[in-house]
C-alpha cells in the first residue's frame, strides 16, 4: 500500500536542534520501520490544515496514494509574518462574532461548509483578511515602508489570533479533506501531536462540529486512553519529552510510530479493521 503523509514539522521531523545536529527525517523513520508500505511525504513544516487539499490532490494526481495518515492541525494561512513581536501598540479590530455565530448554529461540518461556500457568502468571511483599503487608510502608522511593514506585521498577527476564525476554518479544512479522500477512494489515518479536536468531550464548538465527521474516517489513532501523542508521553514521562522547543525527542517519534501509527496503518489493511 502506498500512504502519503500530511501534516506540519511534527510530520517531517529533520529539526536543527542547538547542538547542530539535525533529527531523523519523519519519512526516513517511518519507511524504515514499515518496509511492507510505501510512503511519500506532503507535510509542510511551518505550515496548517489550509495545505490538506492541495497535497491530497498532489499525492492521489502523482503518487496514486491508497491512504494518507493525516496530522491533524490548524488552519495556519494568516501566520505570514514574523511572530516576534517588539511591542503591543497596534492592533487591528477584528469582528470574530461572525465565526462564532456560525460555529453555534451549524448542526454539521456539512451544513457549515454549505453555509460558508454558497455563492456570494463566501465573502462574508473572507473579504477583510487582505483587504488593502484597510491598510492603506491606516493614517497612524505615518508613510515610511518600514512602519506600514511593521503595521502590517501587527494587522497579520491580530488576524491569525481571532481564535473563533482559525477554529472556523480548521474544521472545514478537516471536513472537506475527509470527504475529499472518500471521493478518491482513499484511506484516511487521522492523529494528533496536541488535541486540535477532542472528539471524545467536546469542549468548544469546533469539537462539537468534528464529531459529525467522526465516523468518516477510517482511523482516529488512539494512544492508549489518550487522544494526542504529546499527551501520552506527559502522562508517563512528564515533561522532559521535546528535543527543542515543540517537538518530541526523536526516540519519542519512533516510538510512538512503532507502537500506535503503524499499527493503525497496518489495520485499514485487515478485513476487521482495529480502528
Amino acid at each position: 500500500m502506498r500512504v502519503g503523509i500530511i501534516g506540519s514539522s511534527h510530520s517531517t521531523g529533520n529539526h536543527k536542534l542547538d547542538d547542530g545536529t539535525v533529527t531523523p527525517k519523519f519519512l526516513d523513520v517511518i519507511q524504515e520501520l514499515d518496509p511492507e508500505n510505501e510512503y511519500v511525504s506532503c507535510a509542510h513544516p511551518g505550515k496548517g490544515s489550509e495545505m490538506f487539499l492541495n497535497a491530497v490532490v498532489h499525492l492521489k494526481d502523482c503518487y496514486a496514494v491508497d491512504a494518507v495518515l493525516i496530522e491533524l492541525i490548524h488552519n495556519r494561512r494568516n501566520i505570514n509574518c514574523d511572530v516576534s513581536k517588539e511591542d503591543d501598540s497596534f492592533y487591528h479590530n477584528i469582528d470574530s462574532k461572525k465565526y462564532q455565530h456560525s460555529l453555534q448554529n451549524a448542526s454539521t461540518a456539512q451544513e457549515l461548509a454549505d453555509n460558508t461556500f454558497t455563492y456570494n457568502n463566501l465573502y462574508n468571511y473572507k473579504n477583510f483578511i487582505s483587504c488593502e483599503d484597510q491598510f492603506f487608510n491606516l493614517k497612524l502608522v505615518g508613510d515610511t515602508l518600514i512602519k506600514k511593514q511593521l503595521a502590517w506585521r501587527d494587522i497579520q498577527l491580530s488576524i491569525a489570533s481571532v481564535e473563533s476564525m482559525v477554529d472556523f476554518w480548521t474544521v472545514q479544512d478537516i471536513y472537506q479533506t475527509v470527504k475529499l479522500c472518500s471521493m478518491l477512494n482513499i484511506k484516511t489515518i487521522v492523529w494528533q501531536n496536541s488535541v486540535i479536536f477532542d472528539f471524545d468531550i467536546p469542549v468548544k464548538e469546533m469539537d462539537r462540529i468534528a464529531q459529525t465527521f467522526y465516523n468518516d474516517i477510517d482511523c482516529f489513532v488512539r494512544f492508549d486512553e489518550f487522544t494526542a501523542s504529546k499527551r501520552y508521553f506527559t502522562h508517563h514521562l512528564g515533561k522532559d519529552i521535546t528535543c527543542d522547543a515543540a517537538h518530541i525527542k526523536p526516540e519519542l517519534e519512533r516510538q510512538m510510530l512503532e507502537q500506535f501509527i503503524i499499527p493503525s496503518i497496518h489495520g485499514i489493511q485487515d478485513t476487521n479493521p482495529v480502528c
